[in-house]
């Protein structure tokens, strides 16, 4: 008797609805913009004091996210209504104030954003799949 090759398809299948269900969860979009709100907080405003300019904190809500139909993509935007102020955050550079200290310190990126998804990723989403992947 042969040994007949096991359908994975209803496996992957079941593993593609798994995923689905958590990122089109309300639960992920609630982590994802506290993960970045958290993000902006650690590495926009605590790693540089003002000294020219008073912030009004526009980075701790300054994105939105999408998921594909499929449920299977995120997709992360910045929604500031002020797209240089997000350009020279993420970049450090363009700071005009030439007696700051941050003009000075030029090119001083803090580069919340990436890091704020890979936060989501790794201490948020995979754990969540692995563990309704698991639940079954």
């Amino acid at each position: 008797m042969a040994n007949d090759p096991f359908d994975f398809s209803d496996v992957f299948a079941e593993i593609e609805n798994k995923v689905a269900d958590v990122m089109q969860s309300s639960q992920a979009g609630s982590v994802l913009r506290e993960v970045m709100a958290l993000s902006a907080q650690s590495n926009v405003y605590g790693a540089y004091t003002p000294t020219m300019y008073e912030r009004r904190h526009t980075m701790d809500n300054s994105i939105a996210y999408k998921v594909d139909a499929s449920g299977n993509t995120m997709t992360v935007e910045n929604i500031l209504t002020e797209e240089r102020v997000f350009d020279i955050v993420e970049s450090g550079s363009g700071y005009t104030w030439t007696k700051s200290q941050i003009y000075k310190m030029q090119p001083f990126p803090r580069q919340y954003t990436q890091q704020g998804i890979d936060q989501f990723v790794d201490d948020w989403l995979m754990p969540e799949i692995e563990r309704q992947i698991s639940s079954k």
